[in-house]
């Protein structure tokens, strides 16, 4: 499939607003060999949602002022044009996750963290009532809507599609979209994943704003009446700033302006383990999601599939102490070489599948005892075939043809937040007489099938009207910042891998 550059629905000063479409591309040789026979696994992979409570006062959209301070870039985003409906792309990732199991089916869906934004009950409540199915009421969960795209905090820098003007259709083109908040607010059903499922945690599930380490103060602030708007000085050192607020999330409150909100007690900060038990009592395949033996800390684990024909393994990634770079403890190592040494023993035929937040690359190792190399060693003497991530909102693919000393493939996929808002399709052929596993990689939009609007006006605040308006600010604001939208492809990724490697 292909996105292509649409109508032009709005100019302004820097760039005009367009719409998107999606096209079929032409059925090739991918795809007709990736469904000549029956694939030994099939798994999707959802990851990076970042629901978010958007009036919650421990967010602070105005940091996106500063995207011109590099120092100030590790607090980039606080807010995505787009975040209202981000509820609405995640039903329609579950839509789409169950379509594609009706059609052929799926072992297992695997989200790889971040499926929330600041660590707060009520999103965790929120998304994974979406997973296991039901009604979402917005406002029932995150109170009446206070955040930054409303009337109650008058700054025209944000987009506001209700109001008369902002500086992003002013510089922008964004549109004016009557009716928007009223539908972005609405109730809306999700039907629940039919399939499986697994979660491994994120940073922004433990940390607020995926960056700050958790405190009684940024906890009492979470369900205070007071949002930040602003900061309060411009005597500002903000690789200081970055690095305090990483050690205490509540650095910030000292420094900035706010306006009065609702207080909610149900924006408490998770306690330490509290969503891995809420992950474990969700409703749904297998019992417990891997956690069923769950005591509060790290959630590392291992599930059997298929009578052990594959075995994923979940682990930990999220820094506890602060900043959004994973890290890997002592005690998440142990455990992973205690779940790949039971898997190994058990099923030595099994193929390994290693999910986490972070990959490689995004895991700080200068802070740890756990080095790279001795990582990538227990991986591939095991002989793990995959490991999938999430956390950069991109699409990436290391194969292991290049490298000898690794046996597994890493792909990290794009998110569900941002631009494209795609899910993963993985399929795993095991080819006895050739002598090959193939790997193929296939991504899907959540708006596939959305029916495009004038945008003008919403006129009947279904899901698939307003996904049509969430994919078309996703790439516009992915547009702004220089990313190159136009005529992009979803991406589709065939690797062969020689057996005897890791099995």
């Amino acid at each position: 499939m292909r996105f292509e550059r649409s109508d032009t629905i709005g100019s302004g000063s820097q760039g005009n607003f367009y719409a998107y479409r999606i096209s079929d591309k032409k059925k090739g040789d991918f795809e007709e060999t990736a469904h000549s026979n029956k694939p030994r696994i099939r798994i999707l992979q959802i990851t990076d949602i970042q629901l978010s409570d958007p009036s919650s006062p421990n967010r602070f959209e105005f940091v996106n002022k500063l995207i011109d301070i590099e120092a100030a870039r590790p607090f980039i985003p606080g807010h995505r044009p787009g975040e209202l409906l981000t509820p609405h792309a995640a039903i329609a990732a579950v839509e789409k996750a169950n379509s594609i199991h009706e059609q052929r089916e799926v072992q297992v869906a695997l989200f790889t963290g971040d499926i929330i934004d600041s660590a707060q009950r009520n999103e965790a409540e929120a998304v994974l009532a979406i997973i296991e199915g039901g009604e979402l009421d917005p406002q029932t969960i995150f109170g009446t809507y206070e955040g930054v795209q409303s009337a109650t905090i008058d700054d025209p820098f944000y987009y506001k599609p209700d109001a008369s003007s902002d500086l992003m259709g002013e510089m922008y083109g964004f549109p004016r979209i009557k009716g928007y908040l009223d539908a972005a607010l609405g109730r809306q059903k999700s039907p629940g994943l039919q399939m499986p499922w697994l979660m491994a945690n994120g940073n922004h599930e433990v940390l607020v704003q995926g960056m700050g380490a958790k405190s009684k103060a940024a906890n009492n602030y979470a369900q205070g009446g007071q949002k930040p708007t602003g900061f309060s000085t411009t005597d500002i050192d903000f690789g200081s700033l970055a690095k305090r607020y990483e050690g205490d999330a509540s650095a910030l409150q000292p420094i900035v302006t706010t306006t009065s909100v609702t207080p909610l007690d149900s924006r408490r900060l998770l306690a330490d383990g509290e969503f891995g038990a809420m992950v474990r009592d969700t409703k749904g395949l297998p019992v417990g999601h891997g956690l069923s033996n769950y005591e509060f800390g790290e959630m590392n684990y291992s599930t059997y599939f298929a009578e052990g024909d594959f075995v994923v393994i979940a682990i930990d990634t999220a820094n506890r102490a602060g900043g959004a770079r994973g890290v890997i403890t002592e005690y998440c190592f142990r455990t992973l070489e205690e779940h790949l040494d039971l898997a190994r023993a058990t099923y030595p035929t099994a193929l390994i599948i290693v999910i986490s937040h972070h990959s490689l690359s995004e895991i700080n190792f200068d802070e740890s005892s756990v080095t790279l190399g001795v990582v990538e060693t227990l991986m591939s003497s095991n002989r793990v075939f995959l490991w999938l991530s999430g956390h950069t909102h991109r699409d990436r693919v290391i194969s292991n043809s290049s490298n000898p000393a690794r046996t597994f493939v890493e792909v990290t996929s794009a998110s569900i937040a941002d631009w494209p808002s795609t899910i993963r399709e993985i399929e795993i052929f095991d080819d006895v007489s050739s002598g090959k596993v193939t790997l193929y990689l296939r991504s899907h939009t959540v708006a596939e099938h959305v029916r495009y609007i004038s945008y003008g006006e919403v006129v009947t605040g279904e899901i698939s009207e307003l996904l049509s308006i969430h994919s078309a600010i996703i790439a516009n604001t992915a547009a702004i910042y220089g990313l190159d939208v136009q005529g992009t492809e979803l991406e589709e990724i065939k690797i062969e891998c020689d057996r005897e490697r890791y099995l």
